[in-house]
């Protein structure tokens, strides 16, 4: 599975000590405007050795970024690495794009693209056997300012035990 990644999940999974929740997937594209955003309090260049798993850094150019901006929804407030985000995801469409921003999840949406968030890759982790869900959600959790919706606390259960 081929991912394209914001700062959002590969931020929050290195806060709580998930990297290796990333390898569930075969692939993880970040665009480079991403990466310089990033790399100040996440060692991207670390994430193979420390998650099994290397993270492609793409040039994405003004052009396809002032694209992006031109077809996403005019009431979404999006920030210049979300822009490469989904101008990369229209380049060389991925099975998800991760991203734990809503308007970028409703910018996805838009562009007929499937978002996936922090909780939602944890749970794959778990899924294949990776992790530990109910001790790496709870961090997650305690680390954001938002509370968990009800669809995501149960879908959090259903790994549990």
């Amino acid at each position: 599975m081929r991912v394209v990644s914001d700062s959002g999940p590969l931020t929050h999974l290195w806060q709580i000590g998930q990297w290796g929740a990333f390898r569930t997937f075969d692939a993880i594209h970040v665009p480079a405007q991403v990466a310089h955003e990033v790399e100040r309090h996440v060692p991207l260049t670390q994430m193979k050795a420390l998650a099994g798993r290397a993270v492609s850094m793409d040039e994405v150019s003004e052009l396809e970024i002032a694209a992006a901006r031109q077809a996403a929804p005019a009431n979404l407030t999006l920030h210049q690495a979300d822009l490469a985000t989904l101008a990369l995801a229209r380049r060389q469409p991925p099975d998800l794009v991760l991203t734990d921003d809503l308007a970028m999840r409703q910018a996805v949406e838009s562009q007929g693209q499937t978002p996936m968030g922090s909780v939602g890759i944890l749970l794959r982790a778990c899924k294949a056997g990776l992790s530990r869900p109910l001790s790496s959600t709870r961090r997650l959790m305690a680390s954001s300012s938002t509370a968990p919706s009800t669809s995501v606390r149960s879908s959090r259960l259903m790994c549990v035990g």
